[in-house]
């Protein structure tokens, strides 16, 4: 499979095309890293994602800025199974203002019941 060369695009011409990036940038200094997602050799968008705990890794899909999607999911223990125990559909702004809400793993009112297991791609 070849991948095509991405042409170069500034961050100050990028922002001023798509403003909502800019919540992407708000990740990205906090520690998040981001890969592109290919699905037959094209580009359809890209992922975030931060180990937010031990255990827990948050992860933000975009594929456009209308649709995304967030969360938070829970590796598997070996007494326990893992899965997804928050998750959000909507906008990207919406989607970034969401994960940055959720309480660290360890503090109160943080999500804990696996909702659901398997593939974030599969939703």
């Amino acid at each position: 499979m070849v991948i095509p060369e991405m042409p170069s695009v500034s961050k100050s011409d990028a922002l001023r095309t798509y403003p909502e990036l800019a919540e992407v940038v708000t990740l990205r200094d906090a520690g998040w890293q981001f890969l592109p997602l290919h699905e037959a050799g094209e580009l359809i968008g890209f992922a975030g994602l931060r180990r937010s705990g031990e255990s827990t890794i948050d992860v933000l899909q975009v594929f456009d800025r209308h649709d995304c999607r967030a969360a938070r999911l829970v590796m598997d223990a070996p007494d326990a199974p893992g899965g997804i125990v928050w998750r959000f559909d909507g906008g990207l702004t919406e989607a970034v203002q969401e994960l940055r809400s959720l309480p660290a793993p360890d503090e109160p009112g943080a999500p804990k019941l696996i909702v659901r297991r398997g593939s974030l791609l599969q939703w």
